[in-house]
């Protein structure tokens, strides 16, 4: 595990593997994926964009924006450039306090961004697979964690009105009629107590419910677990940092075999020693006094 204080908006050059991830370690090879189809076309395009821009290659307007059909219905939204490209137009957000992990068969990456013109904090998490699903060892896995965690706490920040911006340039280019403010989100996110990142969560855990009960777990024995690892009475006492974190690691666990069964041996000792946990609280602790 290790940490870095702050990263630069769109910077691969650096983020490049390290010997140890490159090593041949054998485990069990990934399983079909669960996530929804949406998530999984988002995930593997940003694939794409990430090794795009590590080899240098141009990118224009129509790579700021994904547009598929689902269900007769066309779906868009903004890519892993186009969130960057975003967050440089608001101009104020800083992305800091980057943590890493390097688990068995992954790369948890974990980052705070903050809005500088109004203190606001969200956080990002993404827990990569160090391998394809053909198999083979990801060279670029650290780097695509990196920065897909990244993305996550960005968007969080990006009021509708730009995210719609950015849309709209990309469907003037395809000479598609333009969004309405009445066909996008609010620029506020809605007065709720339950986070993105807690419903994201439940939906996930919800999902792993057949996956789980076949390796003797019960959604009680979850969140048991998840309880005594946080160290709270409640679930309503668990922070959004540490529901991010919960939410990537149940992403991952729920679209890769060799995750699962990790995260189901983690289960079955409580998360016992989670030093990446203390590290997550130390920064945030900090961040909140600074």
């Amino acid at each position: 595990m290790a940490k870095s204080n702050e990263i630069v908006l769109s910077d691969f050059s650096q983020m490049l593997p390290s010997e140890e991830q490159k090593s041949s370690r054998k485990f069990d090879l990934p399983t079909a994926s669960t996530a929804q189809a949406g998530e999984r076309y988002f995930d593997a395009a940003d694939d794409n964009a990430i090794l795009a821009q590590i080899m240098g290659h141009a990118v224009d307007i129509s790579d700021y924006v994904y547009s598929f059909q689902q269900g007769g219905k066309l779906v868009e939204g903004l890519s892993l450039i186009g969130v960057n490209e975003a967050a440089n137009r608001k101009g104020s957000i800083k992305v800091k306090n980057m943590l890493f992990d390097d688990r068995l068969h992954s790369w948890l990456a974990y980052v705070t961004a903050i809005d500088t013109s109004t203190n606001k904090i969200h956080y990002g998490a993404f827990e990569q697979p160090k391998r394809t699903k053909s198999g083979k060892i990801d060279a670029f896995a650290f780097t695509k964690a990196v920065h897909k965690a990244q993305r996550n706490a960005i968007r969080q920040h990006l009021p509708a009105h730009l995210v719609r911006e950015i849309i709209n340039l990309y469907r003037m280019q395809k000479g598609i009629s333009q969004l309405s403010q009445d066909e996008n989100d609010e620029d506020e996110p809605p007065k709720h107590k339950i986070t993105n990142a807690q419903k994201s969560a439940f939906a996930q855990a919800n999902r792993l419910k057949k996956a789980l009960l076949r390796v003797g777990i019960t959604q009680d024995d979850l969140w048991n677990s998840i309880r005594k690892r946080f160290k709270v009475e409640s679930r309503n006492d668990i922070t959004e940092a540490e529901w991010t974190l919960l939410a990537a690691e149940l992403n991952a666990a729920e679209s890769n075999g060799a995750i699962f069964n990790e995260f189901v041996k983690k289960i079955k000792q409580a998360f016992a020693d989670d030093d990446f946990l203390l590290e997550l609280k130390s920064v945030i602790e900090k961040s909140s006094k600074s």
